[in-house]
């Protein structure tokens, strides 16, 4: 079992730019935040990146990533929260699913051969507790 924080904010998987004419690509922000979702996994299995795929998992994988955003000032009253925004689910973008595929693809090759091998999910998006950040926890978890 691998488990590890993402600090910051969730960034979501973007569209790639291009098109049947143009060569694809992937937009800066989301190249670089992967790179960090690596680096953060890799730290968690006790390996740096070149060597961390000796680890990697071969069978069926669950996976659990809960997604935590801060509310924005905006949000707020003096004495608590407006009460569309007093709840723990976030249920404005970024989608949930655009979310967990940045996590999925970048974690290729390092925790997993392939993310098909993902049998099974739970995700939540949910509100960080006051005067708690912004940030992703990844679990991973190979099913016998």
């Amino acid at each position: 079992m691998i488990s590890f924080t993402i600090p910051g904010r969730p960034v979501p998987f973007a569209r790639m730019g291009g098109g049947k004419t143009r060569r694809r690509y992937i937009p800066d922000k989301q190249r670089a935040y992967m790179e960090f979702v690596r680096l953060c996994a890799a730290r968690a299995m006790g390996a740096r990146p070149p060597n961390a795929s000796r680890n990697i998992m071969i069978g069926a994988v669950r996976l659990t990533c809960e997604f935590y955003f801060e509310h924005p000032a905006s949000h707020s009253l003096k004495h608590g929260l407006k009460p569309q925004y007093d709840t723990n689910h976030h249920i404005f973008v970024p989608d949930v699913d655009n979310l967990v595929k940045i996590v999925k693809d970048a974690l290729k090759g390092l925790a997993w051969r392939d993310d098909c091998q993902v049998c099974e999910e739970r995700l939540r998006k949910r509100w960080a507790a006051p005067n708690k950040t912004a940030g992703t926890v990844v679990t991973v978890e190979e099913l016998a």
